[in-house]
């Protein structure tokens, strides 16, 4: 009990630099009002997930919590699932051998049958097979993510691929939306820039078409660097002027610096200087603990 007593007093907290204050309320209440532990469970996981794009360290946090409360259950599979959360956060914190640790374990737990005889998450109301078959998706798109990371381009392509397949089989289209986004941003950086654009052009179609749009702000920046690689100017700066108000949108604070940071140096390579100074600017705002990025403009 001690540990949800030190989650009340910190949902209760301000949470400096986040919009969509409504739904982050609507999160922070359910928590507190949940009477059962497979609530406090899908509540701590709502929460890790709602930051984390936003602020990691609070995903961390409660992707911790809802762990250690889905091994006290015995539920393999929810433990899991915060697991392979955690992991990927940490891969963005530069935490790489922890981050391997946490997603090996996720992924061995996951990979025996057994782990799907209880779960609380049913995504989509999928049958506990099927949530396995999801979930061992999600693991390998996350061990791609991090082996880019560390520069391991071949196995982070397999894992890609690996992914493709669990996502089909799982017909999850939000994982197969982003599976496409980053292998082709991965092509991307390999110049194989015809590949590239139409993986992002089908993460961009299944985006749109699902509603699945939390990344699509990526996807356009992805593109805009494509455009710009091939040396389409116009084309490679609308997308990135997309991604900015889908950022926006979304609330995806960490790809809006992303975007505002390549813009500006897309601007000081050819010589505007007072160009790249505004976005510049934009991108140092997005790491400011006070205050949201500014919009453009």
């Amino acid at each position: 009990m001690k540990k949800f007593i030190k989650i009340f007093v910190f949902l209760l907290l301000p949470f400096s630099g986040m919009g969509q204050k409504s739904h982050l309320d609507s999160l922070k209440q359910a928590f507190k009002t949940a009477n059962t532990d497979s609530i406090r469970y899908l509540r701590l996981f709502d929460l890790a997930d709602y930051f984390s794009e936003a602020n990691r360290d609070s995903s961390l946090y409660f992707s911790k919590l809802a762990t250690s409360l889905a091994k006290k259950n015995g539920h393999a599979l929810d433990e899991a699932w915060a697991m392979d959360g955690s992991g990927y956060v940490l891969m963005h914190l530069g935490k790489f051998p922890e981050s391997l640790e946490y997603l090996q374990r996720a992924l061995k737990l996951v990979e025996d049958p057994a782990s799907e005889q209880k779960t609380w998450n049913h995504i989509n109301n999928l049958p506990n097979h099927m949530m396995r078959i999801f979930l061992l998706g999600s693991i390998h798109h996350d061990l791609g993510h991090l082996m880019g990371a560390t520069n391991n381009i071949e196995q982070q392509i397999a894992e890609y691929r690996e992914t493709k397949k669990l996502a089909t089989e799982a017909n999850d289209q939000g994982l197969l939306s982003l599976v496409n986004m980053n292998l082709g941003h991965t092509f991307e950086k390999l110049n194989r820039l015809d590949s590239a654009l139409v993986l992002e052009q089908i993460a961009e179609k299944i985006a749109k078409k699902t509603g699945f749009t939390k990344y699509l702000g990526l996807v356009y920046t992805n593109m805009g660097r494509i455009y710009l690689k091939m040396g389409n100017t116009d084309q490679g700066l609308k997308y990135y002027h997309l991604s900015i108000n889908t950022g926006f949108e979304q609330k995806n604070f960490s790809n809006l610096a992303t975007t505002y940071n390549e813009l500006a140096d897309h601007y000081l390579k050819v010589k505007q200087k007072d160009s790249s100074l505004y976005f510049a600017k934009k991108n140092a705002r997005c790491y400011k603990p006070d205050a949201k990025p500014a919009r453009p403009g």
